[in-house]
Parts: C-alpha cells; structure tokens; sequence
C-alpha cells in the first residue's frame, strides 16, 4: 500500500485490485474502449485538471484509485491516453483487442484472456512507480522509444 493510504484508501484499494495493468474495458459514460496500464491509489493530478474534469463531484470522489489508461484509435484521436476514475472503468472482454499503437508499444496481446500483459519498457515503469509512488510514462522518452 502506498505510505500515508489511510485504511478507507486501503479498502478501496484492495476492492479494485481486479481493475490490474492489461485488462480492457468501456468508459461507464463515453463509452469508449481502452486498456489499463496503471493505477494511482487516488487521483493525483494537478488541481487545476481536477477541477476541470470535476473528480471531487465524481460518486466516490477524488480518494478512489484512478487508472491510466490507452484509449481505443477507433473511438477517439490516435495515440491517446486517459486518467480515469474506477467508478468509470467497466471490464469486458468485448473491448479486447484495443487498437492503437501505444498497445503495440507497451502491451502484448493475450488471446486467451481477452486481455494485456507489460512488455519489459512497461513493466520498468510499473517497477519504478512500486518504488517511488508514482506512475511516470513518458513514450517520448527512452523507456517509451516506439
């Protein structure tokens, strides 16, 4: 558990502990399809995104886990990726396979799961984040040399 979780965030915590790095879903309200590449115990985005995308009036707020997701190319721009809430994340095997090139970067594609495991670039990034804390990507960077 990250240092400072307080047991509410630990229970959160361990209650999405299904939502892990490769599994697919649909946005609860824009219906999108996307994949989870990390998770974050709780939103820690800047103020001024939080204010913007509403997280406080969010139903279980801005203390729920939030995830980094890659989004579908068949639903939204190439190549982008999204902060999402737990509430809003809904698992399904008919989001897989995600299309987009970051999954072809970071992901490999497992058939028989309907899902993702982390390639060693992501898997790096998932080890730093156990760490230090926090989930860093950058795919302009070497670790994300695509």
């Amino acid at each position: 558990m990250p240092l400072g979780s307080s047991l509410e965030q630990q229970a959160r915590l361990a209650a999405g502990r299904g939502l892990a790095t490769g599994v697919c879903f649909v946005h609860r309200v824009f219906q999108y399809r996307g994949v989870v590449v990390a998770c974050e115990p709780w939103c820690t985005a800047t103020a001024a995104w939080r204010q913007t995308m509403g997280a406080a009036n969010l139903s279980r707020g801005e203390t729920q886990p939030f995830h980094h997701c890659i989004v579908d190319d068949r639903d939204r721009p190439p190549g982008q990726t999204t902060f999402v809430s737990e509430e809003n994340i809904v698992p399904t095997d008919e989001a897989f396979p995600v299309q987009s090139f970051l999954v072809d970067a970071l992901l490999i594609p497992c058939p028989e799961i309907k899902g993702y495991l982390p390639r060693p670039r992501l898997e790096y990034a998932l080890q730093r984040q156990r760490a230090d804390g926090k989930f860093k990507w950058d795919i302009s960077s070497e670790d994300f040399d695509v």
